[in-house]
This record gives structure tokens, C-alpha cells and sequence, in this order.
């Protein structure tokens, strides 16, 4: 560690200007959020999954606004997987309450895969098949960027903004964009759903 550090006001001071260059450009991401929620009706949230999903929520919107891109894509993805499978254990136990019969499956797994997690999911009505392709878009999204692609692949953000002929962090925005919709419209989702319907 460096014997002296930046005084406290100065690094206040950069923080502030950097915020203020970029406001203009925040308010712009946070109207889009509240858009969302308008198509949804959301004035008020009930999600399963814990912290884990609230934290996952609230951080990505934050960090949308914030012009975080990359983060809001992966953060959205695991706010997916602990909506969905925390819903879907849920259930398990309030099935046989409502006299629903077990999952042809035999439910999740101890630690399930995505995949798992979408298959149960639409097998149980839980999610539709155009929020289940939406949410498989947004893992196409989010594996190039955590995983490693070399450079000439297709999914590569290089690739992309290549063949698009547009920024990469423009490309960033519009996918992070594309991820609140779906964490939004997730949540909305689960809500209808928090309570299964009566089986009688």
C-alpha cells in the first residue's frame, strides 16, 4: 500500500464529475427501467429466491443505470436461474396441499443446471415458451462474456460489432437493455405466480 492515498475530497470530487458528465445518459437508462414497469404494472415486488435474488434484482438495474453493461447481463442471468429454481422447489411442497400431483421429472436437482431449471419451468407453466426463447437469448448473450471465445468466434463481442458495424459498447447497451426486459418481465411472471392454482 502506497504511504500516502488521495485526500478524501479529491477522490469525492472525481466521483462527482464523473457522475455529473454522465447523468444526462443515467436519467435516459432509468426512464427505460420505468418503462418496463409500466408495461407490467410493477409498483411492488414479492420475489422468490432470498437476498439472492433481491440483491441480483436491485444490482442490476443499478448497474444498467450506472451504464454497467456487462454486469446487468451476467447479474440478470443469476437472478433467472434463483427466481426460477427458488419458485420451483417452493412448489414442491405446496403441491400436494393443492392436490397437484408430482412432476413427471421428479423435480430439481440437488444443484440443477440451467437447463434443468428452463425445462421444469416451462413443464410447469411457470414460464412461457417466448419468455422461456427469451431467456435462452439472454444466455447467449451472457456465456461469450464469461466464458472464453477466441476472437474469430461468431459470438465473440469483437465478431459482432464487426458485422454490425456498431461500437461494442453500444452493443453492450442494447444487450443489457434486453436483460432488464426479461428480469422485469421474470418478476412479473413470478408474481402471477406465487400462489399455484387450485387443482380442483
Amino acid at each position: 500500500m502506497p504511504d500516502t492515498l488521495p485526500d478524501p475530497i479529491d477522490i469525492a470530487s472525481y466521483l462527482v464529475g464523473d457522475f455529473g458528465e454522465n447523468l444526462a445518459d443515467a436519467v435516459g437508462r432509468y426512464r427505460v427501467l420505468l418503462s418496463f414497469d409500466a408495461d407490467f404494472g410493477l409498483d411492488w415486488l414479492m420475489l422468490p429466491g432470498g437476498t439472492a435474488s433481491f440483491q441480483a434484482y436491485t444490482e442490476a438495474r443499478a448497474s444498467y443505470v450506472a451504464g454497467n453493461f456487462l454486469a446487468t447481463i451476467v447479474l440478470a442471468q443469476g437472478l433467472v436461474e434463483n427466481i426460477l429454481g427458488s419458485h420451483l422447489h417452493l412448489q414442491e411442497g405446496i403441491r400436494p396441499i393443492h392436490g397437484m400431483p408430482p412432476r413427471a421429472s421428479g423435480g430439481l436437482s440437488q444443484r440443477p443446471s440451467v437447463r434443468e431449471i428452463l425445462n421444469e419451468s416451462v413443464e410447469d407453466g411457470l414460464i412461457s415458451i417466448d419468455l422461456n426463447n427469451r431467456i435462452e437469448r439472454l444466455i447467449e448473450l451472457r456465456n461469450p462474456l464469461i466464458h472464453y471465445r477466441n476472437v474469430n468466434d461468431s459470438s465473440h463481442l469483437t465478431q459482432r460489432s464487426m458485422k454490425d458495424n456498431s461500437p461494442e459498447n453500444d452493443l453492450l447497451e442494447e444487450d443489457a437493455k434486453f436483460a432488464c426486459s426479461v428480469i422485469v418481465e421474470l418478476a412479473h411472471t413470478a408474481m402471477q405466480n406465487a400462489i399455484p392454482p387450485d387443482a380442483s
